[in-house]
């Protein structure tokens, strides 16, 4: 696998597994700032008040919906690498 049309195999290793951290590293920051949130908003959190907490219920409730589509979205871009990665190999006639 010494030539590939467009890139090398190792360029593709370091492209997917660069962006996968990438995307890790994404979910893992969203994923703390709701878990912070949630702490917060409890009676022993300090934001706790009646009128405010359900309104940051649905805030929380949106940032989790968030975390899922970019999830999605993380997913979808890696499986198309993949398939960008098993078309040219095999297409790839080169030796």
């Amino acid at each position: 696998m010494a030539g590939k049309v467009g890139v090398k195999e190792a360029e593709y290793s370091a492209l997917e597994s660069g962006v996968k951290s990438c995307h890790e590293d994404s979910l893992d920051q969203v994923d703390e700032v709701i878990q912070k949130i949630k702490s917060l908003n409890t009676k022993g959190g300090g934001l706790y008040l009646e009128e405010l907490t359900p309104k940051i219920h649905a805030v929380i409730n949106e940032l989790e919906t968030v975390k899922k589509n970019m999830e999605n979205v993380y997913n979808a871009h890696e499986e198309v690498i993949k398939s960008f990665q098993n078309a040219i190999d095999n297409y790839d006639t080169m030796s």
